[in-house]
């Protein structure tokens, strides 16, 4: 339940799997000794085939077909986070909002659960809630932008796009949100009585 530890952790993992493949590491003073074999082949002129037709050049390579494959997959994941930032731009701009200790509280019209973009926290028309409630979902929002989730967030979208055919980037992506909730919980409930917290937690997302 070390959620700063495993964060870090999760972190320089994801460094550390983009830099290492960069690194060049010499094997010239390998132990392992290597073979290089080549055998010139004798060509006499009763080998050689003369002839005038002209040999196409326009054929893909197995490269060159893979990188388009990649363009077009990059351009349509880029395309996607393209259009959700747009909408919720527009959507912040539709919705009235309010400050509160360097944060900009938006209450929105719709169903949609809480959640917070860095200093934004977005709070959907949810089942009727006290004030009090209220206020403890604004604190654990709070939470996520005092320890900028929202970067591990972008980042990870970001990756996800240069990586769009790396499966493993999704699930990372689902073990960074849940971690982030956990470590906002653990912070929130220091301040609130943990069966209540719980209990609203549940409200709001059924």
């Amino acid at each position: 339940t070390n959620f700063r530890f495993n964060r870090m952790f999760l972190l320089i993992g994801l460094g550390a799997s983009i830099i290492f493949p960069l690194i060049n590491i010499p094997a010239a003073n390998s132990p392992v000794p290597s073979l290089s074999l080549s055998v010139e082949p004798v060509v006499t002129e009763a080998d050689l085939v003369y002839s005038n037709e002209v040999i196409p050049q326009d054929r893909w390579t197995t490269w060159e077909i893979a990188t388009v494959i990649y363009g077009v997959g990059l351009a349509l994941f880029l395309l996607v986070f393209s259009i959700r930032l747009f909408k919720m731009l527009i959507t912040l701009r539709k919705s009235s909002r309010y400050n509160l200790q360097n944060h900009h509280i938006v209450e929105l019209k719709d169903t949609s659960s809480p959640f917070s973009f860095f200093n934004y926290i977005f709070i959907g028309n949810t089942p009727p809630l006290t004030e009090n409630e209220k206020q403890q979902i604004i604190a654990h929002e709070r939470i996520h932008a005092k320890l900028f989730h929202s970067v591990d967030i972008v980042l990870l979208n970001i990756l996800g796009i240069v990586f769009w055919f790396n499966p493993v980037i999704r699930v990372y992506k689902k073990i960074f949100v849940q971690l982030h909730e956990f470590e906002a919980d653990a912070r929130a409930v220091e301040t609130h009585d943990v069966n209540e917290y719980c209990s609203l937690l549940a409200r709001v997302a059924l």
